[in-house]
């Protein structure tokens, strides 16, 4: 098991919690999701049960936790988190993910928490007409590259990324989601988030609808579009097709101005600070990993992992029993990087 905490750079996980301090630095369930038992033997030894049967206990745990831990008095969010093992041709790579919807949709998106990014975006380029009916569009857009340079087989000097995204950023509520007990739970208030207008990226496929990075400002750059019949397509700019068939492409923001947009999570913790509703901006991850062990290949499954968020980060038996990971600050305070393994 892990529990990750915040304000420290993790590389093997073992013991059980992450906790990450931003003061540190400057409708439908997917169907891909299976549906959660309502098993309550959590108690019992899990030593000899299948690899269903630890997931299902571990979710009706989960759930039971976060319950407790929200009605609790003490200020501050308990969130269960879902688990994805992507498939081989996404590197095998394992994300916990959270449920959000966007305010006024019915449908929930599960997006994989980013520790390396600051960008919340959404998948489904469908929703961006409920939210420019209700005026929620702003005059900006985003261009998102992700993962490492890489080079153009027929030229050596032509580098870009094979993954990325470009769309426009809206500012309203995004509520979040416990795919357990079918509830929503909390709401990020008045914060920015982008809707894809065109992808190559990911956490587009499988079990995944889009990405919440939960990093600083310093990565969560924004443009001006200058006008409104701006194209998207306009903001890539493709070097290249690699040998897998996958356009290397570069942002092209030339002569567009730019700024900092603060991240969800970022706004969302220190507005409850401001408010004096919780005394801490922190945030801590736990997942149960012994029980992600037989998740088969692009297949979510539920109750995991959990985020806590403000006071609970440090009110929690995981944080204050266990023997807790501090996650490292990462190039210059701008996000925190870990590894999730075995």
């Amino acid at each position: 098991k892990l529990f990750l905490s915040s304000a420290a750079v993790i590389g093997a996980l073992t013991p059980p919690l992450l906790l990450l301090r931003i003061q540190s630095a400057h409708g439908k369930s997917n169907a891909i999701f299976p549906s959660s038992s309502s098993s309550s033997s959590s108690s019992r030894s899990t030593r000899h049960l299948s690899p269903s049967q630890r997931q299902e206990d571990t979710a009706a745990e989960i759930s039971r936790i976060a319950s407790e831990l929200n009605d609790s008095g003490i200020h501050g969010i308990a969130i269960p988190l879902n688990y994805a093992r992507l498939s081989s041709n996404q590197g095998n790579e394992q994300q916990l993910s959270v449920a959000l919807r966007i305010s006024g949709e019915e449908d929930v998106q599960n997006l994989l928490i980013d520790t390396g990014s600051s960008s919340l975006a959404f998948c489904d380029s469908a929703f961006a007409k409920v939210a420019s009916e209700k005026h929620l569009k702003t005059d900006y857009a985003q261009c998102n590259l992700y993962g490492v340079p890489r080079e153009c087989p027929d030229d050596g000097n032509s580098k870009g990324y094979a993954s990325s995204w470009v769309g426009s950023v809206y500012k309203g509520n995004v509520n979040v989601f416990n795919t357990i007990n079918q509830k929503e739970v909390a709401t990020l208030k008045d914060v920015n988030y982008a809707i894809m207008d065109e992808e190559s990226f990911y956490p587009c496929d499988g079990p995944l609808d889009g990405i919440f990075g939960v990093a600083f400002s310093a990565l969560n750059s924004a443009w001006d579009m200058p006008a409104a019949s701006f194209q998207f397509s306009e903001m890539l700019t493709t070097e290249c097709t690699n040998k897998y068939d996958q356009k290397i492409v570069n942002c092209n923001v030339k002569g567009m101005s730019s700024t900092s947009l603060k991240p969800p999570l970022e706004q969302a913790l220190k507005q409850s600070v401001e408010s004096g509703e919780d005394h801490s901006d922190a945030f801590g991850l736990y997942c149960d990993y012994a029980a992600t062990m037989d998740a088969k290949a692009d297949q979510g499954v539920l109750g995991l992992g959990m985020f806590v968020g403000g006071d609970l980060a440090l009110e929690n038996d995981y944080y204050k029993k266990g023997t807790p990971l501090i996650a490292k600050l990462a190039s210059y305070e701008r996000w925190y990087t870990l590894n999730l393994q075995k």
